[in-house]
């Protein structure tokens, strides 16, 4: 493959990091916009890297899990 550009062997992806989400909150809200935006412009996976939550509870873990179960590719 010769040069820059979008070709068959090419892969997408996007980058999500420190999420900090915090459930039934703007973070949680934004997340949720977020990934609509992502199964929107077809990448073929989503690299999620730093703070999921704030402190780790349950109900912080599972509003993100909750959230990046609606990605249509693997994250």
């Amino acid at each position: 493959m010769s040069g820059c550009g979008a070709g068959e062997d090419e892969v997408t992806f996007a980058h999500l990091t420190d999420l900090n989400v915090n459930p039934d909150s703007e973070s949680e809200e934004k997340l949720k916009i977020v990934v609509d935006d992502i199964n929107q412009l077809g990448v073929d996976f989503v690299a999620v890297t730093g703070d999921l939550t704030n402190t780790g509870s349950n109900a912080e873990l599972k509003a993100a899990r909750n959230a990046l179960e609606q990605l249509d590719v693997p994250y």
